[in-house]
């Protein structure tokens, strides 16, 4: 079927569906009812599981935390109160008579109704590549669910005013009301404890079977929605060239993004399946992404993050950035020799200053407390 038709019936669709959940507004909502979903039901992880996992730590009892799966059987053991099949009876039973919806992907159609808290936390900070309405690329099914979503939302997270401003307001065209907490996911990165980090690299080692010894490289390329790089990744350069200026033994981690599969490099240990990209951010000694706003989480841990780039002028075209890939403060390097030079010359004064100017210049919100200011948002909410 033709891209276009199909976008059409499906928009025709939502609105038919819409229309029709105005019927089941007798069912009650219940206080206190927490229902949460991450990338549409594909995982339990982003800044959803960590509001999840805050609030069961610091509010025991009085929240039902609901979690909605596309595969209900790949998490039975998660902390939850009930789980359920996202898209399902059950799912539009709980959307309807939750007191409070929580997901990462802007994809809120169900009308929100009176004395519901539907938070959007978005799934990426700082601000870098365009998306939803900004984004060429996406269709016109996909500008409808952002639209619609906009409405629907009554709370979205913010990781700098910069994130506000052109992403929150403009990309999503929502106009109502903006935590300015950081992201939920990314407080884990301000915790410095030596142990809480020696014991994410040893749990990720064993998995894979490598040494937690090793200097770790996290390779994490952002999507490219079918397209391929024009120059893959050269692994036995990287291995080369950290080992040479730290002077230890080198293991190169690769991991997808998540709307996609695998990792394309040989010779990388594929990690793509690993559920929690933060714990991969904390255990690594080095992140090479290209455009993905991992580079933002990474920022904060002052460890060294280089941009692999060799597809930038397609790029810079479609989908486009918010600001200059060259402004943002990391080494953008366009060919493996150019990053192999940067490795190099790498200086970490030079760097965190970099980093400094780059949380400024965006107008930075993280500082490490954001799931208490978003739980304490929502136990007042829940209390009214």
């Amino acid at each position: 079927m033709n891209k276009s038709i199909y976008d059409k019936l499906k928009i025709i669709g939502i609105k038919t569906l819409r229309c029709g959940t105005h019927l089941f507004s007798f069912f009650p909502i219940k206080k206190g009812r927490v229902l949460l979903s991450s990338y549409l039901g594909e995982s339990y992880s982003c800044n959803p599981k960590y509001i999840s996992e805050y609030l069961q730590k610091n509010y025991p009892e009085k929240f039902e935390i609901v979690w909605a799966f596309k595969d209900t059987n790949k998490f039975q053991d998660i902390s939850a109160s009930k789980i359920i099949k996202y898209k399902s009876i059950s799912w539009f039973y709980y959307t309807i008579t939750a007191n409070v919806i929580i997901g990462n992907n802007a994809a809120m159609w169900i009308p929100r109704r009176k004395g519901q808290l539907i938070i959007d936390t978005w799934h990426g900070g700082g601000c870098y590549k365009k998306v939803a309405a900004d984004n060429k690329e996406s269709s016109e099914l996909a500008k409808y669910r952002t639209k619609i979503s906009g409405k629907e939302v009554n709370l979205y997270l913010s990781s700098s005013k910069y994130f506000s401003d052109n992403v929150v307001r403009k990309s999503f065209m929502y106009d109502g009301e903006i935590l300015s907490s950081g992201m939920p996911r990314n407080d884990v990165l301000f915790v410095k404890d030596i142990n809480f980090i020696n014991k994410i690299r040893t749990e990720i080692a064993a998995k894979y079977n490598f040494s937690s010894e090793d200097v770790i490289v996290l390779f994490a390329p952002t999507w490219r929605k079918g397209r391929l790089r024009s120059e893959q990744l050269d692994i036995s350069m990287v291995k080369r060239a950290v080992s040479s200026k730290v002077g230890k033994s080198v293991v190169v981690l690769g991991r997808g993004h998540h709307t996609e599969s695998g990792i394309l490099e040989k010779n990388v240990i594929d990690v793509s399946d690993f559920p929690d990209m933060q714990k991969l951010l904390i255990a690594s000694d080095i992140l090479i992404t290209d455009y993905s706003s991992s580079m933002w989480d990474y920022s904060f841990t002052e460890k060294p993050c280089f941009l692999f780039t060799p597809d930038l002028e397609i790029y810079e075209k479609t989908p486009g950035f918010d600001r200059d890939v060259h402004s943002w403060g990391f080494p953008v390097c366009e060919t493996n020799d150019q990053l192999e030079s940067e490795i190099y010359h790498f200086d970490q004064e030079d760097y965190l200053k970099r980093m400094e100017t780059h949380h400024a210049s965006l107008g930075n919100y993280e500082n490490g407390t954001a799931c208490r200011q978003v739980c304490d948002y929502i136990n007042k909410f829940a209390n009214c």
